[in-house]
């Protein structure tokens, strides 16, 4: 499958430079059109509940982000526990 290229300009910044996010369609349930899934996109920008500016990600990415971090860790440190207790020889 090769994902549609996109490319959105949607972010700005107060001051020194962003990094401007590209995005890949991988799968269009919805057949938007490349307008409805750049209003999108820009819409869920604003949808940070932190800050009321617009962020280099949308929201739910943002928040996936944070979610696939907390799981790697979660699963960095179950793999070093039991890494710890099947090092323990017992005579």
């Amino acid at each position: 499958m090769r994902p549609l290229p996109v490319c959105l300009y949607i972010s700005s910044t107060l001051k020194g430079s962003a990094v401007t996010p590209r995005y890949a369609v991988l799968v269009d349930d919805l057949y938007l059109s490349m307008d409805e899934l750049e209003s999108l996109t820009y819409v869920l920008t604003y949808a940070h509940q932190i800050v009321n500016l617009s962020t280099s990600l949308p929201a739910p990415l943002y928040v996936a982000n944070r979610c696939a971090e907390s799981g790697r860790n979660i699963h960095e440190a179950y793999n070093s526990v039991v890494l710890a207790r099947s090092s323990f020889v017992c005579c």
